[in-house]
């Protein structure tokens, strides 16, 4: 897609050459018709006249092949640029999505590691453990005179004590 983009520049290049050839060519063809009925009446009974119009009638039909050839480059030459102008349309829509795809990626990773062992749910555990701690304590102070008393360890505080 992006060499059909780079090729933008040169096809319009291409189409207005082709476009002033055609111009040029469909003046020479009616400057040489002209030529040819100005020809065929100066000349109606001279013998050498003749070989000239037939020179001129060639001429004619050779203009005429080339402005057809012309017309049917311009039509391939604008069915490009066409085809290129929508390709550009078709890069921008997939450049939006990717874009858009990007953001979504990001948004899920980012709730992923909300909820996932390291997120929320070890935030809420960390935080109430102490107090549970705390109250677990006080109510066994309270049933054992305070000859009993419990420490709650994670699972993350293990692993930094046995390093």
């Amino acid at each position: 897609m992006d060499q059909a983009l780079a090729q933008l520049p040169v096809k319009q290049s291409e189409l207005s050459q082709t476009t002033a050839i055609l111009t040029q060519r469909t003046d020479d063809l009616v400057i040489r018709k002209k030529k040819i009925l100005d020809d065929q009446i100066a000349i109606e009974g001279f013998s050498a006249s003749q070989k000239n119009m037939a020179t001129l009638e060639r001429d004619l039909e050779t203009l005429e092949r080339g402005q057809m050839s012309a017309i049917s480059r311009r039509g391939f030459l604008e069915g490009q640029l066409s085809r290129l102008e929508e390709l550009a349309k078709e890069l921008d829509l997939v450049e939006a999505r990717r874009i858009q795809l990007e953001e979504d990626q990001s948004i899920y990773q980012e709730l992923a590691t909300a909820f996932g062992r390291q997120g929320i749910q070890a935030m809420l555990i960390e935080t109430v453990i102490p107090q549970l701690e705390e109250e677990a304590n006080d109510l066994l102070g309270r049933m054992t005179d305070n000859q009993m008393h419990l420490k709650l360890e994670t699972q993350r505080e293990r692993k930094k004590w046995s390093r």
